[in-house]
């Protein structure tokens, strides 16, 4: 199942006539991404983008998705690689979109447009549990899981679920979003 968003585009981007700008004009037009071709060559014509003006950029964004930075995303980005990204974003199942958001939120050093493209390609490699929203969450995650089967047992007495859980964390180096918990596998 597709995440339901409450926008109907993950983003939208300004594009800005780069020449006219220099010449101390504004002249540019909002565009949802992602964008089909036919409608994107009907603004770049809107906005003067021709043989006289022949670049653009974007001045401003409007970002759906938490933690999606427009910094990373710049002001010279490819539409394509903006397109890929709106579409990757757009297809991912409720669950997915949780894992990417959570692992946007605490993820350091993403370079431009390929650094959450890389994260789209490869949400494989984290787990996200999002039931677990602490350290207590997690401890008491980690001995039900591996001593779910030991019915007579009574360990549960005998654990401290949150200092199990802060020592789990930091060594699986995962973090608490407010999604859930993560941890690269």
């Amino acid at each position: 199942m597709k995440y339901e968003y409450q926008h109907d585009s993950p983003f939208e981007a300004y594009l800005t006539n780069l020449g006219k700008y220099n010449e101390g004009e504004l002249i540019g037009e909002w565009v949802k991404f992602p964008v089909q071709e036919e409608i994107l060559h009907s603004v770049l014509n809107r906005i003067g983008i021709n043989a006289e003006y022949e670049e653009y950029f974007i001045s401003d964004y409007d970002i759906y998705v938490p933690h999606l930075n427009p910094m990373v995303l710049g002001e010279y980005p490819r539409i394509e690689d903006l397109n890929t990204l709106a579409e990757g974003i757009e297809n991912l199942s409720t669950s997915n979109y949780l894992k990417f958001i959570a692992i946007l939120e605490f993820e350091d050093g993403i370079e431009g447009i390929d650094g959450y493209l890389s994260i789209l390609k490869n949400l494989d490699t984290y787990s996200f549990y999002p039931m677990i929203q602490s350290t207590y969450d997690l401890g008491y995650y980690y001995v039900e899981e591996c001593f779910h089967e030991c019915s007579h047992c009574k360990i549960s007495q005998y654990v401290d679920y949150e200092c199990l859980g802060e020592e789990l964390a930091s060594l699986e180096d995962g973090y608490f979003s407010d999604q859930g918990y993560v941890v690269r596998v």
